[in-house]
C-alpha cells in the first residue's frame, strides 16, 4: 500500500509526505515419496551411513513444509524548493528524510517418514543408532 500526500506551502515550495507498507506470506510443501530415489540419497540420517545411502526399510518418504512472512514500512518526508532566476536560470533545492524497517520471520519443519497416500508423518525406528550421532537440526529451522 502507497499513500503520497504533497502541499503548497507558498510559491517555490512544496512538502511532500509518503507512506508505503507491504506485508507478504508464502508456504511451500515438498512432498518426498517412500521408496524414491530421493529419499534414499536425500535423508537426515544420511550421515550415520557410509555408502552415501540409507538402508532400504529406512527408505520411508519425507514430507518438508516452509511458511515465511515479510513485513516493512517506509516513510519519507521532502521539502523541495523550485524557483526560476530570470529566464535562463533555474534553483532547485531538495531536503528531506527517510525511514524504514523489514522485519522478516521463517520456519521449515522437515519430517523424516511420510505416507502419501494417508498424509501421515512420523519418526523412523532407529534402535541401536545413538541419539547422539543424529543432527537433529536437519528436522528444524527457524530464523527472524
Amino acid at each position: 500500500m502507497n499513500l503520497q500526500l504533497e502541499w503548497k506551502l507558498f510559491e517555490g515550495f512544496m512538502y511532500s509526505l509518503a507512506r508505503t507498507v507491504s506485508n507478504t506470506s508464502s508456504y511451500t510443501r515438498k512432498e518426498i515419496a517412500p521408496g524414491s530415489y530421493t529419499s534414499k540419497v536425500k535423508s537426515w540420517i544420511l550421515d550415520l551411513y557410509s555408502e552415501n545411502e540409507i538402508p532400504d526399510n529406512l527408505n520411508l518418504g519425507a514430507l518438508q513444509e516452509n511458511t515465511s512472512r515479510s513485513f516493512g514500512w517506509t516513510v519519507r518526508n521532502q521539502i523541495k524548493y523550485a524557483r526560476e532566476l530570470k529566464e535562463d536560470h533555474f534553483v532547485n533545492i531538495v531536503v528531506g528524510h527517510e525511514v524504514s524497517a523489514v522485519e522478516s520471520n521463517s520456519f521449515m519443519q522437515y519430517s523424516p517418514q511420510y505416507d502419501v497416500d494417508k498424509g501421515l508423518i512420523g519418526y523412523p525406528n532407529l534402535d541401536g543408532v545413538n541419539a547422539g550421532d543424529l543432527d537433529l537440526d536437519r528436522l528444524h529451522e527457524t530464523s527472524k
